[in-house]
């Protein structure tokens, strides 16, 4: 008896610490980059023992609630850095900081793990770009820094313009945003490159096709979104400087920025950048008038407490871009002859920074606003707008004749696109779950001067999307719905009244999408379905005149529909001791593709002749396969190859699609050498990269039949000098170091030159203040 009512006792007092053990203590923290000291939004913190996850916001902060006392592990991971792990021995509220650090290695900068920075997210699959691999790469456009990545190449017009083309997918069918805020400018015409300035990221993310309920219509291609850094909330004045020099035209870059808190709540940035180039050469000669002007700002100042944060953004984009004189010919014979002839009419010798006729003038503006709201440590509301003025002007080779008009000096087209986009959002960031919400509204109008090309117009949308994001063990899955409605209202002039036909579009998009891991320790396997839409735009409804820019006289149908994409793809990512392989296997069928196809014979207009392009509407599919390997053959020498197939191919016409790029294959060594008191992460890094004939295309269906196979060799080498507490980093590289000859088959100005030959660059980034990199 006396031995049961002790273990009664006993059981009792077991029963009361039980019941009193403290189980409502808190942890809460801030993540940060180890390089940039920049907040991570997206990072992953898990608690071993418990299994709780908790998803950092966007000024990098999380947290756990309702713990018992006790001893914990907390691991935390993020995209593109080398998880963390550490114990707390928890008997009170805690506030802990973590520091992530950057995986060495910077050959390895494509990671495909997942949707918006989040690596269990099952949202198919993304390319991001860092602030430290960025730097070698600044100085160029954006599409010279994003065709690196697997899938991505290039649409170019000559030497200086060239936009991103994703998959095969470009213009209208990606969605670029820039600093949060989509870019809207006049995209209709391949020489409209992006009017956006890369010195100013911090990140540049590629997203596969996986955007489009996110972002809506014309995001079937994908998405690259361009990310300045977290405004320096509580730090000191910092900046960094980038100073550029380029051989082949002579070309100077220099980007600038200066930072600081104020106290722990204000933070501002100001940011410019200004390039000019000179006449761009081939292996065998200078393109007349290919000179280059741009000069760029941004301002940014933000307000930072607790339960909210105010920024403002305001940036202009100004540049002048001369076009090939030689791509610009009097009649029709001359055409023939130029096309045929190995050396183009208009050559040069001389490194010239004037610009003569025909050249383009553009000017982008954009401002925004963006209000977010912290309601609790789960929910989530945004609040934006943004306002875009787009001015852009272009000049034909000749003068008017008439000499009072001529001394005027007007241009042949003059465009001023004006848009206004509201969006609100709403996340809810649980441990397991993540559910997004949105409306978007956009008002977008155009009037044009000069010559006639496309007719003024205005355009609204409307839409409305839901994300849900659910992590179960070694699943994650995603499901998208989205809804929205675009009006199109048209002004024409015909003889003297104006008629305004209207147009109304409309269509669902959805995705599902689902990852497992866990299967083989560093292997991810994921799948994605989805349906896309994108309504014609004016330019494929109307266009009927002679495009300057792309010396081409280019023409319209108003009979379009909208088009319809429908989305499968899967993908594998294995990274584990040294090895990295990812391969991505992606199809689009396409119920009314437009494409923008030549039409033979060209057209003789009073400009002179130029080749003629028609948009037709087609059943189209578009098959992409993506891979690539690096392999660490040892500590310091890493072998990789990075490799791009498509096949597109016209349904109506039983043919393959004209104008879509040729496969690419891509072969490179890195060597990083040891680090030498002040000498960190020297290195030398060799590419040779091999663009196949377009075999699978029609030859006699163009102007010129598909360009020869080519071969490019590419050499840069760099290191970071650590003097006096600061990093100053210096990379020397040169493209296409054989000087070869050739002629890409997605440059427009194929028909009449050579590409660049030989270019070595001399790259120097200077950190100051309270900015170490």
């Amino acid at each position: 008896m006396v031995k049961f009512i002790i273990s009664v006792i006993a059981l009792l007092l077991a029963l009361g610490t039980l019941k009193s053990q403290t189980c409502n203590v808190q942890i809460k923290g801030m993540v940060t980059d180890s390089e940039t000291a920049g907040k991570l939004e997206f990072a992953i913190v898990t608690i071993v023992e418990t299994q709780k996850q908790a998803f950092t916001r966007t000024d990098g902060s999380f947290e756990f609630n309702n713990l018992c006392a006790g001893n914990y592990t907390l691991v935390c991971s993020h995209l593109g850095c080398k998880d963390t792990s550490f114990t707390i021995a928890l008997t009170q509220n805690q506030t802990v900081n973590i520091v992530m650090p950057h995986k060495l290695n910077q050959l390895k900068t494509v990671d495909v793990k997942g949707d918006n920075n989040n690596e269990k997210a099952a949202g198919m699959a993304m390319v991001s770009v860092t602030q430290q691999q960025l730097i070698p790469l600044l100085g160029g456009s954006l599409g010279d820094i994003v065709k690196t990545v697997p899938g991505v190449t290039v649409l170019q017009t000559g030497a200086t313009i060239s936009k991103p083309v994703i998959n095969g997918f470009s213009g209208n069918r990606i969605v670029l945003m820039n600093n949060g805020v989509r870019l809207e400018g006049q995209q209709w015409g391949g020489e409209h490159a992006p009017e956006i300035d890369p010195n100013i990221s911090n990140v540049i993310t590629v997203y596969y096709g996986a955007k489009a309920v996110r972002f809506g219509p014309d995001a079937i291609g994908g998405v690259i979104t361009i990310d300045a850094a977290p405004l320096p909330y509580g730090k000191p004045f910092g900046g960094s400087a980038n100073l550029i020099g380029y051989s082949n035209n002579r070309m100077g870059v220099a980007s600038a920025q200066i930072e600081s808190g104020i106290g722990t709540s204000w933070a501002w940035r100001v940011q410019g950048t200004y390039r000019k180039g000179a006449n761009v050469f081939t292996p065998g000669y200078g393109l007349a008038n290919t000179a280059l002007r741009e000069g760029d700002f941004s301002v940014a100042l933000g307000y930072n407490s607790s339960k909210w944060k105010l920024e403002a953004y305001m940036s202009r984009f100004d540049t002048k871009i001369g076009i090939f004189k030689g791509a610009h010919i009097g009649n029709l014979t001359d055409l023939q002859q130029a096309i045929n002839s190995p050396v183009p009419f208009f050559t040069t010798n001389a490194h010239t920074y004037s610009f003569n006729r025909p050249y383009q003038d553009v000017v982008h503006y954009t401002g925004k606003l963006n209000a977010r709201y912290y309601a609790n440590a789960n929910n989530t509301f945004t609040l934006q707008y943004a306002v875009q003025s787009n001015r852009r002007a272009e000049f034909d080779r000749d003068k008017p004749l008439n000499d009072s008009l001529a001394a005027l000096n007007r241009p042949e087209f003059l465009f001023n696109l004006t848009t206004h986009t509201v969006d609100g959002l709403y996340e809810y960031l649980g441990d397991k779950l993540k559910f997004t919400a949105g409306i978007n509204a956009m008002q977008q109008s155009n009037v044009w001067q000069g010559r006639y090309f496309i007719p003024n117009f205005r355009a609204y949308n409307t839409g409305a999307f839901a994300i849900a994001e659910y992590m179960h063990k070694n699943f994650a899955y995603e499901a998208g719905l989205r809804y929205d409605v675009r009006f199109l209202e048209v002004f024409r002039n015909i003889k003297g009244k104006v008629i305004s036909p209207n147009y109304r579009f409309q269509n669902p998009s959805f995705s599902l999408a689902v990852k497992h891991t866990g299967l083989i320790k560093g292997l991810q396997l994921g799948s994605w379905l989805g349906m896309a839409w994108r309504p014609p735009t004016v330019s494929e409804l109307y266009s009927n005149g002679l495009h300057h820019g792309a010396a081409a006289f280019e023409i319209g149908d108003t009979s379009f529909t909208a088009e319809v994409a429908y989305n499968a793809n899967s993908y594998i990512y294995y990274e584990r001791k040294g090895i990295e392989f990812r391969a991505l296997l992606h199809y689009t069928y396409f119920d009314n593709f437009i494409n923008l196809e030549p039409v033979l014979p060209a057209t003789l207009t009073i400009a002179g002749a130029f080749p003629t392009f028609k948009y037709k509407q087609v059943q189209a599919g578009f098959t992409s396969f993506n891979f690539s390997l690096s392999v660490d053959a040892t500590k310091q020498l890493c072998l990789f190859t990075r490799n791009t197939l498509l096949w597109a191919y016209n349904y109506t016409s039983g043919q393959y699609l004209l104008t879509a790029p040729p496969q690419r294959f891509q072969f490179g060594a890195r060597y990083e050498f040891a680090d030498k008191k002040w000498l960190e992460k020297p290195y030398i890094e060799v590419i040779g990269s091999h663009t196949m004939h377009q075999y699978l295309v029609n030859p006699n269906a163009d102007y010129a039949s598909p360009p020869p196979a080519y071969t490019l060799l590419n050499i840069e080498m760099g290191f970071t000098a650590h003097i006096r507490n600061t990093h100053y980093t210096v990379s020397i590289a040169a493209t296409n170091v054989l000087n070869t000859k050739y002629r890409d088959y997605n440059d427009r100005f194929r028909y009449y030159s050579d590409a660049m030959g030989r270019n070595i660059s001399l790259k120097l980034h200077i950190p100051f203040g309270s900015t170490q990199y």
